[in-house]
């Protein structure tokens, strides 16, 4: 599977519960660099400068810098906790050549290009899957304690009603039609 494909498959938009999830799994900045890494590799996917890397495609720290709106430093930062950095292509090629995984076990690499003073980067899309089941599964798990939740709380709602049925006779009907809310709930 691709990268654009893994976006909408786990959508991963700036607003879901995924991308929540990964910002708590990788720190605020490290998940913001992940995902906007993960749109970069989906739109530069196929194309000819793409392929003529080796599958990788290159971006400024000034430009992911103003993307993101941090400083170099915190991007460094931020890159070190899931991809693994190469000094130089040198260095990343000689990697390539002995065999090794490149990747060392990250969710992508990066290597420094001297020639366009550009950093390239490679989705490890293996791994990049597995880590996004485990948020996927993490989400449903949320959305399950947040459904049981909501459960509790309308529970909760109706025996106080039932309690207090001399001050409430008149709401009767409401307290009707939040039970009938409450047995169609199958979810959120």
């Amino acid at each position: 599977m691709t990268s654009k494909g893994l976006i909408s498959k786990y959508n991963l938009t700036p607003m879901s519960m995924a991308s929540t999830i990964i910002k708590q799994k990788l720190g605020k900045i490290a998940g913001e660099l992940f995902l906007q890494l993960m749109y970069w590799d989906s739109e530069c996917r196929g194309s000819s400068t793409y392929k003529a890397n080796g599958n990788a495609f290159s971006k400024s720290n000034a430009e992911l810098s103003y993307d993101l709106t941090i400083t170099e430093k915190s991007l460094r930062t931020a890159r070190n906790k899931f991809c693994e950095c190469y000094k130089t292509q040198t260095v990343y090629k000689e990697i390539v050549e002995s065999e090794q995984d490149e990747f060392n076990g990250r969710l992508f690499l990066a290597y420094y290009n001297r020639r366009d003073n550009k950093m390239y980067y490679r989705a490890n899309i293996k791994l990049i899957t597995v880590f996004l089941e485990d948020v996927q599964g993490t989400v449903a798990e949320f959305e399950k304690q947040k459904k049981k939740n909501y459960y509790q709380r309308i529970t909760t709602f109706l025996e106080k009603v039932q309690k207090e049925d001399g001050e409430v006779k008149n709401q009767k009907k409401d307290v009707a039609e939040l039970k009938r809310l409450l047995s169609d709930i199958t979810c959120l």
